[in-house]
């Protein structure tokens, strides 16, 4: 097998794009997981408060519980993207090698 055979620029042209492909869906994955894990367990405590207390005082508990929830899942979003970003880029650089070792060969 040749050398440009190995490092075939459309081969790396499209690992890039999966792993473009792929941290867009990682991301759009949190999202969804988010928004279902906050707002359904959100619902279920806002009715809990409101059968068991007065309705000021379960607006009140309600609003530190989401802001403190809100604020844990948005401490934990980076934990999520940095890695898919860190992946995004590990490819646009072996895209990058791959190339200059293609063009290297053939002068």
């Amino acid at each position: 097998m040749k050398l440009e055979e190995k490092f075939d620029k459309k081969f790396y042209n499209r690992q890039t794009n999966y792993a473009f492909l792929y941290v867009i869906f990682l991301i759009v994955l949190t999202i969804i997981f988010v928004w279902t894990l906050f707002f359904k367990n959100l619902a279920e405590l806002k009715i809990f408060l409101l059968e068991n207390l007065s309705e000021e005082s379960a607006n009140l508990i309600f609003n530190l519980i989401k802001n403190m929830f809100s604020s844990f899942i948005l401490s934990l979003l980076p934990f999520f993207i940095i890695p898919s970003l860190w992946l995004l880029v590990a490819s646009y650089r072996c895209q990058k090698l791959a190339e200059k070792i293609a063009d290297y060969k053939k002068t």
